[in-house]
């Protein structure tokens, strides 16, 4: 079972190698000549995703399980060591394939889109300028222009992320999979609802970030009882964004019944839809989903056998966030890292002018000295 199957892993692993195997492939009981289901084991997960046709989310899979043990918590700003960033397995074309994807990227970035993730609303420009106004206070209002992030970045994606970034959309594994219709055809068809994109990034970020930029920094003399002040005021106008996704392929286990991934086995992956909208509710609101929804059968968070026979091919385990905890813990491997699509930059149809405050400094009649005044609305 999956919740002892991390404590048990050794000794399932020496009764699958010498245990006889009857004409389905499945273990056999000689006392009672009955089918017994092979144990799953953790590193059968790339081998059913591959199975799936999966590439990517065996690959991201195979590269957690080998790595040396790391964990990244969400939400971390940190620079990751080069040992825990891809940015070259996932392009964004290939992301924007998948389900209402392209729909949340147009969302980001649409000048007639008034949504609160949009680029152009209030809150983003308030976001903007934070970002802008650190970056002038760095230079000391000496700003190059005109900007390019990336090469001011000397080319590092995660430096601009930092610096730059200041817009962000989310996209849930719903909207990958197609949204709750598309999820329910599926389910009434018994058809495949899971994919490569959901199997690999299922929740994520579409990012924006400042590409191209001028910066005017307009300097003068203020005069008055106090004496005369030297001032300074900037603008900056941006004209083409980068638009991105990032995520972290990790396994936090922050909400109370642990985010659920699916039952897998080595042939593949099956979704059970009420586990799935439970854990879903759950990271979405901070309570118990069974606030929301009637509780989950105990049954839908151990093996489900598809069939009839217990075939090694009809019986699937669940997945969850703890399970991966759980094997770092004991096999001291696992490495969670940093997912960057790449980069496509954008020409803004209309470009974004940021006015930083004033900044005024007050000089002496007498030494001449400045004494700085902090900021002031211009």
């Amino acid at each position: 079972m999956v919740r002892q199957r991390a404590l048990t892993m050794l000794a399932q692993q020496v009764v699958r190698n010498l245990s006889p195997r009857n004409s389905n492939g499945n273990i056999s009981d000689k006392k009672e000549n009955c089918p017994v289901v092979p144990p799953f084991d953790m590193l059968d997960l790339p081998t059913g995703m591959k199975a799936m046709g999966f590439t990517k989310a065996a690959y991201c899979a195979n590269r957690w399980f080998r790595g040396q043990s790391h964990v990244i918590k969400d939400g971390s700003a940190d620079i990751e060591p080069l040992q825990f960033l891809d940015t070259d397995t996932f392009k964004l074309e290939w992301i924007l394939s998948f389900g209402q994807v392209r729909s949340k990227f147009d969302a980001l970035k649409d000048a007639d889109i008034n949504a609160p993730e949009n680029i152009y609303n209030n809150k983003s420009r308030d976001a903007l300028k934070k970002v802008l106004k650190r970056f002038v206070d760095k230079h000391n209002n000496s700003c190059p222009s005109p900007l390019d992030t990336l090469s001011y970045s000397e080319q590092g994606v995660q430096n601009l992320h930092r610096d730059f970034q200041f817009q962000r959309i989310r996209v849930t594994m719903v909207d990958v999979l197609g949204g709750i219709l598309e999820i329910s055809k599926a389910k009434i068809k018994n058809s495949q609802i899971m994919n490569d994109l959901a199997a690999s990034l299922a929740n994520f970020y579409f990012y924006a970030a400042v590409a191209h930029a001028t910066v005017h920094t307009r300097r003068y003399m203020r005069y008055g009882n106090e004496g005369q002040m030297k001032c300074t005021q900037t603008t900056v106008n941006v004209s083409h964004i980068y638009v991105y996704a990032k995520d972290f392929y990790s396994f936090n286990n922050e909400t109370q019944t642990s985010q659920y991934l699916g039952h897998w086995n080595r042939y593949g992956v099956i979704i059970s839809a009420e586990s799935y909208a439970a854990s879903l509710l759950e990271k979405e609101t901070g309570n118990h989903a069974e606030i929301y929804l009637p509780p989950v059968p105990k049954n839908l968070d151990r093996p489900l056998d598809t069939g009839s026979s217990l075939l090694a091919k009809q019986v699937y385990y669940p997945v969850r966030n703890r399970d991966f905890e759980t094997w770092r813990h004991l096999k001291n491997r696992g490495g969670d890292f940093t997912i960057f699509s790449d980069m496509r930059k954008i020409k803004l149809v209309k470009p974004i002018t940021i006015d930083l405050d004033e900044i005024c400094e007050i000089t002496s009649a007498n030494s001449k000295s400045l004494i700085c005044v902090g900021y002031t609305k211009y």
